[in-house]
């Protein structure tokens, strides 16, 4: 465990550094670019780019580190916001805006507008939950079926006390319980590997599964 943390530190470490480093030389292009890339590369190798990579992930969890310790927490997801109706045009929205952005240097629409900003935003008032499972264009190209998904926590139904810690810990609301067992949703797990950390009965291991 302690090497995919070490691994996730430098990746998330060296990505927020080149986000900034984007954000402040006029390489937002760029920048979206790659992060698009490697979000359409998530349907072949699955999320490790939320996992690994992800500056918004990155600042999840040093800002969720600062709340817990100050006592703070952030607002629940709005319930309307729980509604596919509501989030999925906004989410799309997003998207093609990404999109519009990324192909900008090559058409005559130019449009600039804050993603990044927004995200930390989100992420800074409301539940990870919002963001991560809702909010994000990136995803939401994600969410679906990857060939195989690397470093994918699983559950060992026969050591599991369906004590659901695990489910009170996830922040994408990525397991759930399915026939009397817990399961985690493969294309909601953002591989921040906060329930494999939690389990007492160490019931989740970290796997490579196909589709």
């Amino acid at each position: 465990m302690r090497s995919y943390k070490a691994v996730r530190a430098v990746g998330m470490a060296t990505f927020f550094a080149f986000t900034v480093y984007s954000m402040r030389t006029n390489g937002f292009v760029l920048l979206l670019t790659i992060m698009l890339a490697l979000s359409v590369g998530s349907l072949i190798y699955g999320r490790l780019f939320c996992g690994y990579l992800c500056p918004f992930h990155a600042f999840d969890l040093v800002w969720g580190w600062i709340l817990e310790k100050a006592g703070i927490s952030r607002i629940r997801v709005p319930g309307p916001l729980k509604n596919r109706v509501i989030w999925m045009p906004i989410t799309l929205l997003f998207l093609v805006l990404v999109v519009v952005q990324v192909t900008s240097p090559y058409t005559p629409i130019k449009i600039r507008l804050p993603f990044l900003f927004l995200a930390f935003v989100f992420l800074a008032l409301f539940s990870p939950t919002v963001w991560h499972r809702y909010m994000c264009p990136f995803g939401l190209i994600m969410r679906m079926p990857a060939l195989r998904r690397f470093f994918a926590p699983s559950i060992d139904q026969t050591s599991c006390t369906k004590c659901k810690k695990c489910v009170k810990v996830c922040p994408t609301n990525a397991i759930v319980e399915k026939d009397s067992a817990i399961e985690i949703e493969s294309k909601h797990c953002i591989l921040c590997y906060q329930c494999v950390e939690t389990c007492t009965f160490n019931s989740i291991k970290i796997k490579t599964m196909k589709r």
